[in-house]
């Protein structure tokens, strides 16, 4: 009993103090917001750094993260890892060849990889890429729209 009041205690003090010059404002499912220095990823946990220690999150817990508009100094905790991005299933060799020949299936392609890229343009931009990344993610996908507008269906 004593210990889980601890640590309700201790959360909640971690939750509701606002660490001063924070950098992210990470945003819990259940109305709650965390302050970090920085973050990190470790499979299916976040690890949020602040002055008084680290914090373990689960990542479903996260609806969003936000730079708080801090220069923050270069840390690996903000280079994109790959365990960050989700995984895609590979294309094969007979997909890509019948989308060369029929228009439905290379219609289906472009929609998924339109699908695919909206997504990756959400997460780069809640990761807080540069904005020539993000720009050059908006150019692909005008370009797959119109590949697929151009095959008049």
């Amino acid at each position: 009993m004593k210990r889980s009041l601890l640590a309700a205690a201790v959360a909640w003090l971690i939750v509701s103090t606002p660490a001063a010059h924070a950098d992210f404002e990470i945003s819990l499912r259940e109305g709650q917001t965390v302050i970090a220095k920085s973050y990190r990823f470790e499979g299916d946990k976040l690890i949020a750094y602040q002055p008084a220690g680290e914090v373990q999150i689960d990542r479903a817990r996260i609806v969003n993260i936000r730079d708080r508009g801090a220069d923050p100094p270069p840390h690996p905790a903000r280079a994109p890892r790959a365990v960050d991005a989700p995984a895609r299933a590979p294309q094969t060799v007979s997909a890509d060849a019948k989308a060369a020949t029929d228009p439905e299936a290379r219609e289906r392609q472009l929609s998924r990889a339109i699908i695919l890229a909206y997504r990756d343009l959400m997460f780069a931009q809640n990761r807080g890429e540069s904005k020539e990344e993000i720009e050059k993610r908006k150019a692909e996908i005008k370009k797959l729209e119109a590949e697929r507008a151009s095959l008049g269906r």
